[in-house]
């Protein structure tokens, strides 16, 4: 008989690609942020930060400009791994 795989507590991987789009994950199954960081260089506002979690609806939040590096951070402690 299989056995459910567990979720990972802690940790996840970090993204970033050449489009501007960061994000984190945790494990197989647990919950995905994710944030379009294009416009940045050039003044734009207002950004979204996406939540999406394996049991529960996924959100979304607005950023603003200046808070945008600190969540970037945040994303970034703990990964196990960046990817570009």
């Amino acid at each position: 008989m299989l056995q459910p795989k567990k979720k990972k507590e802690s940790g996840g991987s970090y993204i970033t690609s050449s489009n501007g789009r960061v994000g984190r994950t945790y494990g197989l199954y647990g919950p995905y942020e994710s944030m379009d960081t294009t416009g940045y260089s050039s003044g734009k506002k207002d950004f979204i930060l996406k939540t999406s979690y394996s049991t529960l609806k996924p959100t979304t939040k607005k950023v603003d400009r200046k808070d945008v590096p600190n969540v970037i951070k945040a994303m970034k402690s703990g990964a196990t791994r960046y990817v570009k």
